[in-house]
């Protein structure tokens, strides 16, 4: 990986861990078939591009996270969200280490390509509502759909944001309670990737796509907080994952017949 691919795989983690579509998915999709990366390296080089993206949520809502303390109904959502997320996802990761150390590229793009149509489906049966409070219900349901989001291929933005407007809450409640449920999230991934592999080396490539990734998340949140009402990402994240399916199934068809 080049300085300029680095660049471009920051700015794809920037806009795509904040959509309805997986930042991991998109960014495994580049490294594994065009930067031939192995799945096992993909994932942990989507990992570190995620602490470009953690920076910047820290950053956006760094006012209200300063009061967070006396903020006793966000900070007791957070807390029960982070504890199912982690009984959900501590699991689903395990698994997920071990399908992704031995898959080849073909099946680890056909598993992402499920994913993500996975992903707009349950977009598409997501409810417009307009409640704006959350209670503790909606923080272990969300908490729990954000957990089975360590997939490559299921947004964790999609997820969140789908979980809570089928609980009722209205979308720019949600898009802020997803974006802040972000930091606990993207917190425990990095720890558990790091017991897993150890750190991640930390080439100029890789350091320039976080710094980019930093840079597009903040205007990405800043700009979907101002179009809350009016985006829909379901039938994006369809298309792709269709693509990342069936056209890995066409060239395994096409060898096993030659």
């Amino acid at each position: 990986m080049n300085l300029v691919q680095g660049i471009l795989l920051g700015f794809l983690q920037g806009v795509t861990e904040w959509l309805p579509i997986s930042s991991s998915g998109q960014s495994m999709l580049v490294l594994i078939n065009l930067l031939q990366v192995t799945p096992d390296e993909a994932f942990s080089i989507s990992v570190a591009l995620h602490l470009g993206s953690l920076f910047a949520v820290l950053f956006y809502f760094r006012k209200r996270l300063v009061h967070l303390a006396k903020d006793k109904e966000l900070l007791q959502f957070l807390v029960v969200a982070t504890a199912a997320s982690a009984l959900i996802g501590l699991p689903a990761y395990l698994g997920l280490r071990n399908l992704f150390s031995s898959a080849s590229g073909e099946v680890a793009t056909m598993f992402i390509g499920l994913m993500l149509i996975f992903t707009g489906l349950m977009l598409r049966k997501a409810l417009g509502t307009h409640r704006k409070e959350y209670n503790l219900g909606d923080a272990f349901f969300t908490g729990a759909a954000q957990g089975a989001a360590v997939l490559p291929g299921v947004s964790r933005s999609g997820t969140t944001i789908t979980a809570l407007l089928l609980r009722g809450v209205e979308q720019e409640t949600a898009l802020s309670l997803s974006f802040i449920m972000a930091i606990p999230a993207i917190m425990g991934l990095f720890v558990l990737d790091f017991a897993e592999t150890g750190l991640t080396a930390l080439t100029a490539p890789l350091l320039a796509g976080m710094a980019t990734s930093f840079l597009v998340s903040l205007a990405t949140m800043h700009y979907l907080m101002s179009l809350s009402r009016r985006i829909d990402f379901s039938g994006f994240a369809l298309a792709i994952g269709s693509i990342a399916f069936f056209v890995p199934l066409a060239i395994i068809a096409i060898e096993w017949a030659l």
